[in-house]
């Protein structure tokens, strides 16, 4: 586990905070308009764009703050590579990287979650059981 200074820490959580309240308030701004543009906001792909654009006056404000949050995560992520490393941004490309699956198919069984690998155990020992039984 990678360990984050308090200062990192700190702003991550503001960026959190900005990020859930802008867009607690995007969605407050949207149904204050109309029910329609607060389901439109909530389920439809792209409706919040459409929502900014033609409501800037009430969707500018959430928009910033929540562009603010973006602007802290990816400045932290530059600043501080333990950031990224204590998110595991890309850690599962890591895993599938070092089990070197493409080259080898027992390489699968690294990164395969313990319940698939107990699974193919049971499977391996049935199978092994009836080859056995097959040749006596």
């Amino acid at each position: 586990m990678h360990n984050l200074d308090g200062l990192t820490l700190f702003f991550f959580l503001v960026a959190v905070l900005l990020g859930f309240g802008g867009s607690i308030w995007w969605i407050a701004e949207a149904f204050r308009k109309s029910i329609p543009w607060g389901l439109a906001v909530l389920f439809i792909p792209f409706a919040s764009l459409a929502f900014l654009v033609t409501n800037l006056d009430r969707a500018g404000k959430p928009f910033l703050m929540s562009l603010a949050s973006t602007a802290i995560v990816i400045l932290l992520g530059t600043i501080n590579k333990n950031f990224l490393e204590a998110l595991n941004v890309d850690g599962h490309k890591n895993e599938i990287a070092q089990a070197n699956v493409k080259t080898s198919p027992q390489g699968a069984e690294n990164i395969a979650p313990p319940v698939v690998k107990h699974i193919a155990a049971k499977q391996a020992q049935v199978h092994h059981s009836a080859k056995h039984h097959d040749h006596h």
